[in-house]
């Protein structure tokens, strides 16, 4: 039994939640849903997911606030999917350390399939590392 990678959705909104655990599921990785900072903090110390994909607006703190702290000891992928569409959000998300940045709602239609989005930037459980494949592959 091959084990699934593991996103962490820190997200206060259940039906974004929803959705991009159900995209995530089946595209074939675990998911793990929050809806504060607190809660991200502990989920992703006792956890450790392999992903995580961060709101900036939670009811706690701002996700700033989230990102900022796990950089402070890790350097696991966070994809930061926020409703603010200012530059100066992004280039500030960037500069703390995220992997890349979404605006929301438009990142992903709700009317799109799961096979419709874009594959991520980072290894997908269907797609061994280099790291992981066999030599000679």
């Amino acid at each position: 039994m091959k084990i699934k990678d593991k996103v962490l959705i820190v997200e206060d909104e259940q039906s974004i939640s929803n959705f991009i655990s159900m995209v995530l599921n089946a595209s074939g990785y675990d998911t793990i849903i929050v809806g504060s900072g607190e809660e991200a903090l502990t989920m992703i110390a006792s956890h450790c997911p392999d992903l995580i994909v961060l709101d900036l607006g939670l009811p706690d703190m701002d996700g700033m606030e989230v990102l900022k702290s796990v950089r402070k000891w890790s350097n696991l992928p966070v994809v930061v999917v926020s409703a603010r569409n200012h530059e100066h959000d992004k280039v500030d998300a960037l500069d703390y350390g995220a992997d890349d940045y979404l605006v929301k709602p438009s990142c992903w239609p709700a009317s799109a399939p799961p096979s419709a989005i874009p594959a991520p930037p980072w290894p997908t459980p269907r797609s061994p590392s280099p790291a992981n494949s066999p030599p000679g592959t």
